[in-house]
């Protein structure tokens, strides 16, 4: 629940300090010939890195040289896949070293590591980073032959926080295309940091009390309070992590690059799957290109869905290979999260769900066609959204708790009529009155109708109103004490 404090300094993308940081290198950004900006953007992503972590900056460049390196000898060498391990051994060394051993460290150690070891966005980096050396690997994409554009797609500092993860081929299209300056990347770009500003500071922030009243002021949590506790969590840890891409997106457009969307109105999905598609949708497509496929299309895989197919049906053994694929993502999902058991539980949680939703397919099928339930009905959508939602909230037991046991007890406790009790939270009015809102711009949205090109095609009177108005909004109720950062800047 606390947000990211690295090094000696707490780097937010809410501090002012930040804020100057990424104004002030603008216009150098621009006053610099094209062809060199990106060079502009390395000083900026080391100096950002350097001021979360003194010796961040040196895992950064290590990292980003043995990938390069590595990357540049694979196509030519007969020991490719030897150099392959070794490289996505460091990666995942420093990973599991500095994140997952250093927990069980004295106090001390792990004080120190924190403020002078850790490297920000590591989590985030380092998935990069693989997907780079597997697309190289697998022939995907050409090894660079320009150490610098490595460092820089390892580096970039707005998506280093929480995300968005990109592929090179992706992203190296943004970062170093020939753009000149554009009112109205900046304008744009200043308009989604307001929106993620309004979504983080005057919707999830306002919620977080609650949400700390309801699972960590000390008190075991029961009935309703779980209930309540578990839906306000919900909203605000989509308004907190979407508006935190918001605004790393708003701040990148600035510079005129582009990064990809990691959210598209999740809590409209009708399945668990369909919500996984639109929730995180950057980690999503990770898991899925560099995790799901090689594992069903492994020899493993094909052996076993050859005896289920002989056994009983082509159809079986295809679910069959999904379902485990699906139950081994979302198990390495959690453990990306944490290393706890709470995280790792949510991720089997998730993963159990989606396998059996697979393998039960055409029993749904037949139930629903018996039952004489029409799929696009208004009321059957409906249902499956609620059913979506609840399902979802009650896997966020599994975040709101310290331990696997814990949540298992939360969730048990949910259901304990005898224990049902009173609400025993204070109820954020504010917060949720502006969810309101949030909710039917998304239901815009989710009808395809851009709130933002609907209010740029007004007169600039109207528009400067409106933004003066969530400007105003932000500054009068954003302002909420003893609130850490982002959610998911831990991870």
């Amino acid at each position: 629940m606390l947000g990211l404090k690295v090094g000696c300094i707490e780097m937010s993308v809410m501090s002012i300090g930040y804020l100057l940081f990424v104004f002030v290198g603008l216009p150098i950004y621009y006053r610099i010939p094209q062809r060199q900006r990106y060079k502009w953007l390395i000083v900026l992503s080391m100096l950002f890195i350097y001021s979360c972590s003194p010796i961040g900056p040196v895992f950064v460049f290590g990292t980003s040289l043995i990938v390069y390196r590595v990357a540049k000898a694979m196509p030519s060498s007969k020991h490719a896949k030897r150099l392959l391990l070794i490289s996505l051994g460091w990666c995942l060394g420093i990973l599991l070293l500095l994140k997952y051993a250093a927990v069980s460290f004295p106090a001390a150690q792990k004080s120190f590591v924190s403020k002078y070891l850790y490297p920000v966005g590591l989590s985030y980096y380092t998935l990069q980073v693989i997907s780079y050396l597997l697309d190289v690997y697998w022939g995907r994409i050409e090894p660079e032959r320009d150490f610098r554009r490595i460092l820089l797609f390892t580096s970039y500092f707005p998506q280093l926080i929480q995300g968005p993860i990109s592929k090179y081929s992706e992203l190296s299209r943004e970062l170093f295309k020939q753009t000149e300056f554009e009112w109205r990347n900046l304008k744009y770009g200043v308009q989604l940091m307001l929106w993620g500003f309004f979504k983080k500071m005057v919707i999830a922030d306002r919620i977080a009390g609650s949400v700390t009243e309801a699972f960590w002021s000390g008190n075991t949590p029961q009935g309703l309070t779980i209930w309540v506790g578990l839906f306000l969590y919900s909203i605000q840890l989509y308004c907190d992590f979407s508006g935190g891409i918001d605004i790393v997106r708003g701040i990148s457009e600035c510079y005129g690059i582009g990064l990809k969307q990691n959210f598209n109105q999740p809590y409209f999905s009708r399945s668990l799957g369909e919500f996984w598609r639109r929730w995180h949708i950057s980690l999503g497509e990770w898991m899925k290109d560099y995790v799901f496929y090689p594992i069903s299309t492994s020899k493993a895989m094909a052996k076993l869905k050859k005896k289920l197919k002989n056994r009983y049906s082509r159809k079986t053994a295809t679910r069959v290979s999904i379902a485990i694929a699906n139950i081994v993502v979302f198990a390495l999902v959690g453990l990306w999260h944490g290393a706890g058991s709470n995280f790792i539980a949510w991720g089997l949680y998730n993963g159990m769900i989606l396998a059996l939703g697979g393998l039960l397919e055409d029993p749904f099928q037949a139930a629903k066609t018996k039952l004489r339930i029409h799929s696009d009905s208004a009321v059957w959508r409906g249902f499956c959204v609620a059913r979506t939602f609840f399902i979802v909230m009650v896997g966020n037991a599994f975040d709101c708790a310290s331990s696997c046991t814990d949540a298992v007890g939360m969730i048990f406790r949910m259901f304990d009529v005898q224990a049902f009790g009173t609400v025993g939270i204070s109820f954020p009015f504010i917060g949720m009155l502006m969810a309101v809102a949030l909710l039917a711009v998304d239901l815009l949205h989710e009808r395809h109708i851009s709130i933002r090109q609907t209010l740029n095609a007004k007169s600039d009177w109207v528009q400067f109103v409106f933004w003066i108005a969530v400007i105003q909004v932000i500054a009068c109720l954003g302002k909420v004490p003893n609130i850490g950062g982002f959610l998911y800047a831990n991870f």
